[in-house]
């Protein structure tokens, strides 16, 4: 392993989760995920030295203890469980992309890669718009779903928007597409994605205060004019109480899926799981999922490992936001701490934490690995 392999191997890696939500490439997506898997085994099997140097090197402490985790949860517990075996190994291997993907490219991904990413992720956008500008509902261009889109705009945007504008004409209608691109995906999330960043962006200062009032006055005599015609956009199904409600009515069946077996949960292939045996019939038509990731957490390992799970997450978050309260000048920090801060919001409506294959996951833990590795650093340096 070298830093260009796996400088390589991490970007297509995170461009292959996109993939997986856009229907015509999704059937490729599967392939390549085994291919960078399979290649994963093998660099970590004839170069085990990576083990010991990078792979239980101290900055990577969560990740060891989260790799810790699953593997007695499955040794003890799931052995016979092929499904199991397969998310242990592919959590395992994912997050030691990471670590390799940090340990030989630290200065590439501090702001370079987040540019060639902005690039990829508007293409997509425009591509969206032009090829299926269908918005006679939720909008989704060519994606899976619009949840897909809004997430993958709320990344564009925030990099845009924290990291690379420099107040031109063209970069302020750049930002604009995005935004309109977010609000007809009619992803509520997407509206406090706006705010946080404006927020960090201007350092919660008056001036920020002051600018977003402006906007959200513009917004809102803007909103007969932009969206007349379309009622499920973003700020239409924020105040949706019928939306709201549904989402109580997932979180109440993810809570009853925890309770059924609260001790040691459902198994770590079910980390996502509703058991159906709790659906009544009077909803069996709606769509049902934890859509939690702190509830699907619950479910995946129970309250003991799920303890576990939780003390070293927030132990680590803790040091993470000690390192950005001190360097919080510095507009690459500010962009990590968005993200940071928009997936643990996120989580509350999504199943984030426990996926694989999401792009939004994925660049949670890539952020979160980066920030951990430089507040170990940050904090040795202080002793």
């Amino acid at each position: 392993m070298n830093d260009r392999l796996s400088k390589y191997i991490f970007s297509f890696f995170l461009i292959n989760t996109v993939f997986f939500a856009i229907p015509f490439l999704s059937v490729f997506a599967d392939y390549i995920f085994l291919f960078i898997m399979i290649s994963l085994v093998i660099i970590i099997i004839f170069q085990s030295e990576l083990i010991k140097s990078i792979l239980l090197h101290k900055k990577y402490s969560p990740f060891i203890y989260f790799n810790l985790i699953n593997f007695i949860y499955f040794v003890f517990f799931e052995i016979n469980n092929f499904d199991s075996f397969k998310y242990f190994s592919a959590r395992f291997l994912t997050f030691s992309l990471i670590s390799f993907a940090i340990e030989f490219n630290h200065e590439y991904f501090k702001l370079y890669f987040f540019k060639n990413l902005y690039y990829f992720l508007f293409s997509l956008g425009i591509l969206s718009f032009l090829l299926l500008p269908n918005f006679s509902n939720r909008f989704y261009g060519i994606f899976s779903n619009p949840n897909a889109l809004a997430s993958l705009m709320i990344t564009c945007f925030s990099i845009k928007f924290l990291l690379f504008n420099n107040n031109t004409i063209l970069d302020w209608i750049q930002l604009f597409l995005i935004l309109a691109l977010i609000i007809y995906s009619g992803s509520r999330m997407g509206i406090f994605a706006f705010v946080l960043a404006f927020c960090i962006n201007y350092n919660f200062s008056f001036r920020s205060i002051f600018n977003f009032f402006l906007i959200s006055v513009i917004i809102y005599f803007g909103y007969d004019f932009l969206f007349y015609s379309y009622s499920d956009n973003a700020i239409s199904r924020l105040i949706n109480t019928d939306l709201i409600n549904n989402r109580i009515l997932n979180y109440l069946f993810a809570y009853e899926t925890f309770k059924s077996k609260w001790l040691l949960g459902h198994g770590l292939s079910n980390y996502a799981f509703i058991d159906p045996n709790i659906i009544s019939v009077e909803y069996s038509d709606l769509e049902i999922g934890a859509h939690n990731g702190y509830l699907a957490v619950l479910v995946q390992y129970g309250s003991i490992f799920s303890l576990l799970f939780f003390s070293i997450f927030f132990k680590a978050l803790i040091n993470i936001f000690k390192y950005v309260r001190f360097n919080w000048n510095k507009k690459e920090i500010k962009f990590y701490f968005f993200i940071i801060i928009y997936t643990l919001v996120n989580a509350f409506g999504e199943t984030m934490f426990t996926g694989i294959n999401d792009f939004q996951t994925l660049l949670f833990w890539f952020v979160f690995a980066y920030l951990y590795t430089k507040s170990y650093k940050w904090s040795r340096d202080l002793k």
